[in-house]
């Protein structure tokens, strides 16, 4: 589900991986932010311990209390991979209580931190500027498919391959 171009793409993601630098990955829904979130994780040093995954549009207040306190929450060990998604999704109150946490537990020097979220809504909107600027954020902006029509044919042909593979009738 990656629009652009790929070896570009992954050129780009594996000189990431030479690093311990957050990332922020942005795009619309569909684009493939967490597609680039998990292959930055399998291509990383740190693909033998944990990936972590935070879905901020679905965190309340029990969740919300356990990450920001609780011992046993990922935020507080390091090594891992931990990936902060759907940040368009929650408030901008929440957003901020993220940040101060991440900062607060020098989060982004003790694991590998993939921020994403659609950069056209919200507070992620809001606080992309800081996020970078703040933890030094490398910037991978993906591009709706609208944004390259020439490449439909290729990635359907890709996907029909794909699905010829995982079922046991061929389809044309």
């Amino acid at each position: 589900h990656l629009t652009g171009n790929m070896e570009e793409l992954k050129k780009a993601l594996n000189a990431y991986n030479q690093t311990n630098t957050p990332v922020v990955v942005s795009g619309e829904y569909g684009t493939g932010r967490t597609a680039v979130a998990s292959y930055i994780y399998t291509h990383s040093p740190n693909r033998r311990k944990s990936l972590v995954e935070i879905d901020c549009a679905l965190i309340g207040e029990k969740s919300k209390d356990f990450l920001f306190n609780s011992q046993k929450s990922p935020m507080f060990f390091s090594g891992n991979t931990i990936h902060f998604k759907n940040m368009d999704q929650c408030s901008i109150g929440l957003m901020k209580e993220f940040l101060n946490v991440v900062e607060y537990t020098n989060l982004c020097q003790n694991n590998h931190v993939i921020f994403s979220g659609d950069s056209a809504i919200g507070a992620f909107n809001q606080q992309l500027r800081y996020i970078k600027d703040k933890f030094q954020c490398y910037h991978i902006q993906l591009q709706p498919l609208r944004d390259s029509i020439e490449q439909i044919p290729a990635i359907a042909n890709l996907y029909l391959n794909y699905l010829n593979t995982t079922i046991p009738n061929e389809v044309l």
